[in-house]
């Protein structure tokens, strides 16, 4: 059975901003009807894909997003597939049961600041 990380990250305080690469965003319906936006791609830092928690701003003009833990993620390059994140947005989807799931990456792309 997970647990509520798939694996162990740093914290926002020792780690405030992490570049994110290969990157796609997608919106869920979770099973107690929140609606929630969240980037998957590779952080490079790592060596590692990443689902981030749920998006709190999204600024496509500086590449930049904010999360609920406070995280600032930075949007490197094009969007894109990457393998490592695919396998852990699957088990993070899988996890919550989570079953209403849409990638909005390409109508964000084109969208500038959103608060």
């Amino acid at each position: 059975m997970f647990v509520e990380q798939l694996y162990k990250v740093d914290s926002v305080e020792a780690q405030p901003r992490t570049p994110l690469r290969r990157w796609r965003i997608f919106s869920v319906l979770q099973v107690n009807g929140a609606r929630s936006r969240h980037l998957v791609g590779y952080a490079p830092d790592e060596g590692a894909g990443r689902v981030t928690t749920s998006l709190v701003t999204l600024d496509m003009s500086r590449r930049e997003a904010r999360t609920r833990s406070g995280r600032v993620y930075v949007l490197e390059g094009e969007p894109g597939f990457d393998d490592d994140g695919q396998w852990i947005w699957d088990n993070w989807l899988r996890v919550r049961s989570i079953k209403h799931v849409l990638d909005v990456t390409r109508a964000w792309a084109r969208i500038r600041p959103i608060r």
